[in-house]
């Protein structure tokens, strides 16, 4: 089954919509912070990519060649 791709551009809607209504209507998020709410958002924003990397940007075979041999060089020269 192909792997769907997710737009960036849905990514940024969805944290902006938790970010600007559901985190701060949530009564567990009641009486937060801006600062407290800007972490969590950033917070979900690392989750979510971490999962979904591979199909918001598209990481083909050939790019995971090249990430693996840059992270070699690094770990060589380090």
């Amino acid at each position: 089954m192909p792997v769907q791709l997710v737009s960036t551009h849905d990514m940024q809607d969805f944290l902006a919509y938790m970010g600007n209504t559901a985190f701060p209507q949530h009564p567990l998020w009641a009486g937060s912070s801006p600062e407290d709410l800007e972490s969590a958002i950033e917070g979900l924003e690392k989750y979510l990519l971490t999962k979904l990397y591979d199909r918001t940007f598209g990481v083909d075979a050939l790019d995971r060649e090249r990430d693996t041999a840059v992270g070699l060089r690094l770990q060589a020269s380090g």
